[in-house]
């Protein structure tokens, strides 16, 4: 809940007015009949999502402040840290308009494991994003079937 009052307040300040933000596991929020939300925010262009991915042998080696601080299922994702990841990647693919892209963050340790996933659910144009530091953190694919997606690049360290 902190993170989305954090984020709609850079909306306000950044002055957007063609952005949402839900609070719920993964997509449910977007398809919740009860208040057809699916039906009001249809299929997007672009979905980022930062779901647990630390997998059980590297928890058991985190500090004690990280694993105190967030709830286990907040960072264990299984045995190899994927199994968030799997289950989302079918679900976004289905989620996304054609030409749509996703990104999710990962363990650097994973890059090539995030990959295989993204293609296995229909995504080409398959990319992996270093993170400020130089390591791998982010792959991002689009959807087959339509225009050539923007490229994503961080910002500069400079």
């Amino acid at each position: 809940r902190e993170a989305l009052e954090y984020a709609e307040r850079n909306k306000a300040l950044n002055n957007l007015r063609n952005v949402s933000f839900l609070l719920g596991n993964i997509l449910s929020p977007v398809e919740e009949s009860s208040e057809s939300v699916g039906e009001r925010f249809g299929k997007f262009d672009l979905i980022v999502a930062n779901l647990p991915y630390v997998s059980r042998p590297l928890y058991e080696k985190l500090p004690r402040g990280i694993r105190g601080y967030e709830p286990e299922d907040a960072l264990l994702a299984g045995e190899d840290g994927l199994d968030v990841i799997r289950g989302a990647a079918k679900a976004v693919s289905e989620r996304l308009v054609s030409g749509g892209t996703v990104i999710f963050e990962h363990s650097p340790e994973q890059s090539a494991a995030m990959s295989a996933i993204i293609a296995e659910n229909g995504f080409a144009e398959i990319a992996t994003i270093k993170d400020l530091t130089g390591r791998d953190r982010f792959t991002t694919g689009g959807k087959q079937g339509g225009p050539s997606r923007p490229s994503f690049h961080p910002r500069s360290s400079r």
